[in-house]
């Protein structure tokens, strides 16, 4: 037999044969892990399923805080008008109060089912229904007012059921009543998404209290309710100090021999618990039939598989056999010649094998190629690292590029963004103002301006950070009292910690009034501000705190403690990274930004940023600054800067231009310099703002940036030119470093949109110099 068919007989043997053992060690194998791979497949879908539950429970719960503090609201406000009712009536007897009851009641929301006003000194409560006005024998107690988010419930004593849900109101120039408001349950249960699911989810849900006693359920709805309802009632105790001790969970429960999911979430705000029991195959539901797909994905795999190597056996003896027929005889041809190019033997190297146009022929051809080829290349090799050098000072220019068109695009990105903002915020603060301030569709408006702050909010940090990375930034150093910024930081955030009924601490014991920093005063309370900022928006429950420790040997540090949230140990490192928001469940508005400025403030302010936090028990984040930031050293660069606190003057008598291509940015401007009884003159374009210069004398010119034919910058070069000092203030919705170079060079001051009138008042005492 030829040596060529022999080889060729040997390698289908031992590909059939190896072929044939992997087919059915494939099999084998997967046969043997099906089962474990399901019932991993069916741990996952179980676990998945539990965090759905668990998150929509949260959600619910969330929906419950919310009404919660709308019905506390309604309350204060039903107290301030009882008292403001009744200072109009004459209070000789107790008719005032039935009849001060009585308007009240008509004018509340449907869900309060009566208004009663207890009289602590009489011990007397006078109540106001559908049924109309009666009194009652009453016992005030002082420690139910004091209860979570002054809400009391009432029981039966003979009962499980829930009498009255009252949320009650100390009254604040009548010292000896207090107003108590009836709400009706379906309140609470309407406040929760859980009755809109589809029909076909078989669910029941429960409202209960701290002691885990029913407050409200939805018994109508389903034939096992009070099946459920007993259960409840009767809970045992290790179950019921289960879930105070966890909080939020899912534990299965045996009904009746039916198994069935219990799905629970704390309100920290209230003390509640929402409840809601699921069969225990809605978690199970989508695993058989994943099973099924799978079971038949697993038999088209062996199919295909099979298939596959069968078309590959009988491609490789194809084409081993005709590789065979003409590879032998060339070879030790061929084989020298790649020696002679292993040895750098190049002349010989390039001689090439004819061989009928075959394989080696080829091969042949390539190695004579690629003697010639690297021959080249020595010769050549100095010329080609010039022109490699070339290359790379091109892809640097294009780098530069990039990074104007960069700039350009976010210069972009702000004027298109600030614009309708302006347009939003104006025209709010305009309604507002025109509806009055008791209207009730103020708290609209207000969500509409909080909203537009919002994104506002979130262009100001872009261009932040792209501000502080940029490669001539200079901070502005300048020597500030350390006990002065600790102040305005409290005076910023302890409304919001009240509010959010947080504990905020600002430790300054340690730090003398007299102590002076040499800093940059507003980036350096920026990134005390995002820390504490952060700390309050992720803590729920607890106390934050400030503390500063001046006596470091080397260093000073601010500590930021929370008890909140807590991040986990693995996303510790990305939480400085830009757009990185870690504790995706807890997710708020932004981009991420926040941590990402103030740590590279900080890197310019040659100061470091560490943080230690566990999950749920809170984070400390620590700022460490040179201990040269605090005394007076000459070698820092500190800045004169003048801080001009400009109070409302009396502009009565000012005449002001407004030029502004954009009908509703004239409008919003000009209704707020009306607001402190300036006298606005409207110009559409700079030309047109000429002509009126022309004719009229005016005061103070307020110019867009932005307009087409002459823009702001011409209209300053072309009244300079006509020998007009008219102040000029720009008023734009570029904001990035290039666009406030080219407007301190052109105008007395500028504003950016969407503008407030404090803008307009400091920029009115700085461009007239008041």
């Amino acid at each position: 037999m030829l040596f060529k068919n022999r080889i060729l007989m040997y390698n289908a043997l031992v590909l059939i044969l190896f072929v044939t053992l992997i087919m059915l060690m494939s099999l084998n194998v997967i046969k043997e892990h099906s089962e474990s791979q399901f019932l991993s497949i069916k741990e996952s879908i179980v676990s998945y399923n539990k965090k759905l539950l668990t998150t929509f429970i949260q959600s619910q719960n969330s929906n419950l805080s919310k009404e919660i503090k709308l019905i506390n609201i309604e309350a204060k406000y039903l107290a301030y008008t009882f008292e403001h009712v009744s200072m109009k009536k004459v209070k000789t007897n107790n008719v005032w109060i039935s009849d001060t009851l009585s308007e009240v009641f008509e004018n509340r929301p449907k869900y309060i089912k009566a208004i009663e006003y207890i009289d602590i000194s009489s011990d007397i409560i006078h109540r106001f229904d559908d049924n109309g006005y009666k009194t009652n024998p009453f016992k005030f107690i002082r420690s139910n007012f004091l209860e979570k988010q002054k809400l009391y419930v009432v029981r039966d004593d003979n009962s499980h059921n829930i009498k009255r849900v009252y949320f009650y109101e100390q009254l604040t120039n009548i010292k000896q009543g207090v107003i108590a408001i009836d709400i009706e349950l379906n309140q609470f249960i309407e406040s929760l998404g859980i009755q809109n699911l589809d029909d076909n989810f078989d669910f029941t849900y429960f409202l209960m209290d701290e002691n885990i006693n029913l407050i409200t359920s939805n018994p109508e709805e389903f034939s096992d309710n009070k099946v459920m309802n007993n259960y409840l009632y009767n809970l045992n105790e290790d179950i019921k100090e289960k879930i105070k001790d966890k909080k939020t969970g899912v534990i299965s429960i045996e009904i009746n021999e039916c198994l069935y999911n219990l799905t629970f979430n704390v309100n920290y705000k209230t003390g509640w618990y929402v409840f809601l029991v699921t069969p225990e195959s809605v978690i199970n539901s989508s695993y058989s039939s994943i099973k099924s797909y799978l079971l038949s994905s697993d038999d088209k795999l062996i199919n295909y598989f099979i298939l596959l190597i069968l078309t590959l056996l009988f491609v490789f003896l194809f084409i081993n056999s005709m590789v065979m027929k003409n590879l032998i005889s060339p070879m030790n041809k061929l084989i020298l010649q790649a020696r002679a190019l292993r040895d750098q033997k190049y002349d010989k190297a390039m001689i090439k094998i004819e061989n009928k146009g075959d394989e080696i022929e080829g091969l042949s051809y390539v190695f004579s190629e690629a003697s010639s080829t690297i021959k080249t290349l020595i010769e050549d090799l100095e010329k080609k690292v010039e022109e490699r050098t070339l290359q790379l000072e091109k892809v640097s220019q294009k780098a530069n590029e990039a990074n104007k068109k960069k700039t350009i695009f976010l210069s972009n990105v702000s004027h298109e963004i600030r614009t309708p903002l302006n347009a939003i915020i104006g025209y709010t603060e305009i309604l507002k103002e025109n509806n009055g301030i008791g209207n009730k569709n103020n708290r609209y408006f207000n969500g509409i301006s909080n909203a537009s702050h919002t994104i506002l909010s979130l262009v100001n940090d872009l261009l932040d950070l792209e501000r502080i990375k940029t490669d001539n930034y200079e901070l502005k150093y300048k020597k500030v009292k350390l006990i002065k910024i600790l102040k305005d930081i409290e005076s910023i955030f302890l409304p919001l910690s009240i509010e959010k009924g947080l504990l905020l601490t600002i430790n300054t014991d340690d730090v003398p009034n007299s102590l002076d920093i040499i800093i940059d005063e507003l980036r350096f309370k920026q990134a005390l501000s995002n820390l504490i900022s952060n700390a309050i928006k992720f803590t729920y429950t607890g106390y934050v705190k400030l503390e500063v420790d001046i006596n470091q040997s080397d260093s000073v540090l601010f500590k930021v403690i929370d008890t909140g949230i807590g991040i986990p140990e693995h996303q510790l490192l990305n939480i400085f990274k830009n757009r990185e928001q870690v504790n995706v469940e807890d997710q708020q508005e932004g981009f991420g930004l926040g941590l990402a400025i103030t740590n590279t403030i900080l890197t310019l302010m040659k100061g470091n940023l560490f943080v230690e936090s566990k999950l749920d028990q809170g984070s400390i984040f620590t700022i460490e600054l040179p201990k040269e930031t605090v005394v007076n050293d000459i070698s820092y660069p500190l800045f004169n800067i003048e801080e001009k606190r400009c109070a409302k003057k009396d502009f009565s008598n000012l005449r002001a231009l407004v030029v502004d291509d954009v009908e509703f940015n004239r409008e919003i401007l000009q209704f707020q310099l009306e607001s402190f009884d300036i006298k606005c003159t409207l110009a559409e374009s700079g030309i047109e703002a000429i002509s009126a210069i022309e004719i009229s004398d005016f005061d103070i010119i307020f110019t867009d940036i932005s307009m087409p034919i002459m823009d702001g910058v011409e209209l300053s070069k072309t009244l300079k030119s006509m020998n007009i000092h008219t102040p000029i203030i720009a008023v734009t919705a570029r904001a990035t470093v290039q666009e406030e170079s080219k407007m301190n060079d052109f105008f007395d001051y500028y504003i950016t949109k969407p503008i407030d009138k404090h803008q307009i008042l400091s920029g009115l005492c700085c461009a007239l110099d008041m």
